[in-house]
């Protein structure tokens, strides 16, 4: 007899009352926080910021159940995040000066239940990697209701200027995020 287990549960053979490959129907349970992961170049800039502003745009209710984070598809462990990008969220009041690097691997793209890359480079990147569901995977612009999906700008070599641009329109793709989760997680 084979036994098939789900998230730490036996699902038992409906027809004959037995664990086995022979189910008539699987639960699907999902335990622990809803994950997202946000990705971008570097992870100095953009997907920080994004991480930020997702963090402190979550409402009470889905801070209980979501957890955020980002890495980069060619990032250097540790890097500090830009200095601009730290100064352009704390006009919103957003600290992300304790954020550090990391580079994007395959499990952390396994884990999540959403990915959010910056641009269509970066989803071609992550689709890549196999055996990863496409569905799970998107662009964060297209959350802007406002226009049709496009490429987060990278402010990386740009003033001060080019961070604040690029922090609003994350800021606007960020709102629609947590309008989807809100949505997709309602109890």
């Amino acid at each position: 007899m084979t036994e098939v287990e789900t998230s730490n549960r036996i699902i038992l053979d409906a027809e004959t009352g037995t664990a086995g490959i022979r189910q008539l129907y699987v639960e699907l349970i999902h335990l622990g926080p809803y994950r997202v992961l946000i990705v971008c170049t570097g992870n100095i800039c953009r997907s920080p910021m994004a991480e930020g502003l997702l963090k402190a745009g979550l409402s009470p209710r889905l801070m209980e159940k979501v957890t955020v984070a980002s890495a980069g598809t060619h990032a250097v462990h540790g890097n500090l995040p830009s200095a601009f990008a730290v100064q352009a969220l704390q006009a919103w009041g957003v600290d992300i000066a304790a954020h550090r690097a990391r580079m994007l691997t395959k499990p952390m793209v396994k884990q999540s239940d959403l990915v959010l890359a910056m641009e269509k480079a970066h989803l071609t990147y992550i689709r890549f990697m196999p055996l990863f569901k496409m569905k799970k995977i998107r662009r964060i612009s297209e959350f802007d209701e406002t226009r049709a999906p496009y490429d987060i700008p990278d402010p990386i070599g740009g003033d001060l200027g080019m961070y604040r641009s690029t922090a609003q329109l994350l800021k606007i793709c960020v709102k629609g995020v947590c309008a989807y989760l809100e949505n997709s997680l309602e109890t």
